[in-house]
């Protein structure tokens, strides 16, 4: 019986380090199963970046093409493109203000000429004539 003992204890030390042997092989597991799902959500956000470059390079070709052409065209000697626009002459934004000022001038003067006239035409101060003539 007591060999009985002996190797029921023997048998349960086994199971136990067994036991403990799986569990550390499990955290082990988890932990790398952990850090490859953080590098698969990298590598996601990486194919996703890539992917937008490529939508936004892949009409580019096509534009190096039309580049190429404009430059080609530009060195051809013989053909000169000449382009005339009509547009309305330019307006010189100091001579307006000067003209404007001088028309206000012309109009002062003569409102001044006619209002002289009608002080005149209305006898003045008094008929006494402008200015006025001390007794």
């Amino acid at each position: 019986m007591m060999v009985n003992v002996d190797n029921a204890k023997l048998a349960a030390d086994d199971f136990r380090t067994k036991y403990e042997m799986e569990l550390a092989m499990r955290q082990l597991v988890e932990a790398d199963a952990s850090s490859l799902r953080r590098v698969l959500d990298e590598l996601t956000l990486c194919k996703a970046d890539l992917e937008t470059q490529d939508l936004t390079t892949s009409h580019l070709p096509g534009v190096l093409v039309s580049f190429r052409e404009v430059d080609a065209l530009r060195c051809q000697p013989g053909d000169r493109l000449n382009v005339e626009v009509d547009a309305a002459t330019p307006v010189d934004l100091n001579r307006v203000p000067e003209e404007k000022w001088c028309q206000y001038g012309a109009l002062v003067e003569n409102n001044r000429r006619d209002a002289e006239g009608w002080f005149t035409r209305a006898g003045g101060p008094l008929a006494g004539g402008w200015p006025p003539q001390d007794p």
